[in-house]
């Protein structure tokens, strides 16, 4: 595999956990009168395990180590505050300590 592919690669990955946490924050505000209870802990399972697959294919990039930092991130984050990715726990940060 060629550099610029991995490089192609790594920017895919990069773009699919921001949809993944768009798609996070959207069930958060916009579907939580629309589904069941039960439909979005689902959801939530899936979007963790996509976060979590994005992040274990970005361990077959030149950016090994960034990667699994990430990874390791996502699951601690995951484990202590309920959030699908870090840019999901900013997102729950900024609304615990918003002043509105």
């Amino acid at each position: 595999m060629t550099s610029s592919i991995r490089t192609t690669l790594t920017k895919q990955l990069v773009v699919g956990i921001v949809a993944v946490s768009a798609l996070a924050e959207v069930s958060y505000y916009f579907l939580s009168t629309i589904i069941a209870f039960e439909t979005r802990i689902t959801l939530g399972y899936m979007l963790i395990a996509a976060n979590l697959l994005l992040a274990v294919a970005g361990l077959w990039t030149p950016r090994r180590m960034a990667w699994l930092a990430y990874l390791v991130i996502s699951v601690a984050l995951t484990i202590l505050i309920g959030a699908v990715t870090p840019l999901s726990a900013l997102a729950i940060a900024a609304r615990l300590y918003s002043p509105f």
